[in-house]
């Protein structure tokens, strides 16, 4: 009986000591580390899925056309820096069906296609505080690590604000969840790797004071505008190499209010893939 007993306590005893295990996570990179990135509308997602599974092959090339003429393709490069900190730069990647340039791709051209950058130190900490929200947002989400060592199941925030508007809007009603956690440690080809989660969700509702016109005599109240974004990620994170093997999930915005005439109502991918 004892016999029997000893392999289901040592698997006990294994797990629970795995559970308690204290780990830090940093950058650990001797060289330029390259992703593939995507980041595209739910729409074209599900497309792309329909395609990989179509047989019929005139439908499956329409697909493949379809994914080809709206799919924006990016790199993400991770560069060393000479002070022992890490630059990052997202390029936009033409491809051979780039026949129509978009206003993106314009744009991009004019900064020699380079759509992002940012600074961040070994330890996840990000220096590229000088860069507008949105830019900032997108290299938190990317890089920044917890600033002190975590075991499975401990939770930290990242420095993210997703909502962002200007003095016409009055809040009465608003919520802010920013938890990434430590989700589980695994042990995948001799190397230790991270499962980190990212619950992000930020709601915002009250009163949209309206532009002055010429013929009213004041502003008037629209009724009850809400804001809501959400980010849903799963990164896979290779601890004893330092960087992520896996980081895939989404992004998504809901609400009535128009900014810049744009419609707020929107799921995105958002995907790195290692580039070997």
């Amino acid at each position: 009986m004892k016999k029997l007993l000893l392999p289901f306590l040592f698997i006990a005893f294994s797990t629970n000591a795995q559970e308690k295990e204290m780990i830090t996570l940093k950058w650990k990179l001797t060289d330029t580390l390259s992703y593939k990135t995507f980041m595209y509308g739910y729409t074209l997602e599900e497309k792309i899925k329909k395609a990989e599974t179509e047989t019929n092959i005139e439908r499956k090339n329409k697909l493949l056309k379809e994914i080809e003429r709206n799919k924006l393709n990016y790199e993400t490069l991770i560069l060393p820096d000479s002070k022992g900190n890490f630059d990052v730069k997202m390029i936009l990647k033409a491809t051979k069906a780039d026949s129509v340039e978009t206003y993106i791709s314009k744009m991009a051209k004019l900064n020699k296609n380079v759509v992002l950058r940012g600074k961040f130190t070994p330890e996840g900490k990000i220096l590229s505080f000088y860069y507008e929200q949105n830019k900032k947002n997108l290299i938190s989400l990317l890089f920044e690590l917890p600033q002190k060592s975590v075991k499975i199941g401990d939770e930290w925030n990242i420095d993210v604000d997703m909502i962002s508007l200007d003095q016409h809007f009055k809040a009465d009603s608003l919520h802010k969840k920013n938890t990434v956690r430590l989700k589980d440690i695994v042990e995948r080809n001799g190397n230790k790797i991270a499962i980190i989660e990212y619950d992000l969700n930020e709601y915002v509702s009250g009163s949209l004071m309206k532009k002055k016109s010429l013929n009213s005599k004041q502003n008037e109240l629209s009724e009850k505008p809400y804001l809501k974004a959400i980010h849903k990620i799963i990164g896979e994170f290779n601890i004893d190499k330092g960087f992520w093997i896996s980081y895939n999930g989404y992004r998504e915005t809901k609400g009535n209010i128009s900014i810049w005439g744009m419609n707020n109502n929107k799921k995105s991918v958002l995907k790195l893939i290692l580039k070997k």
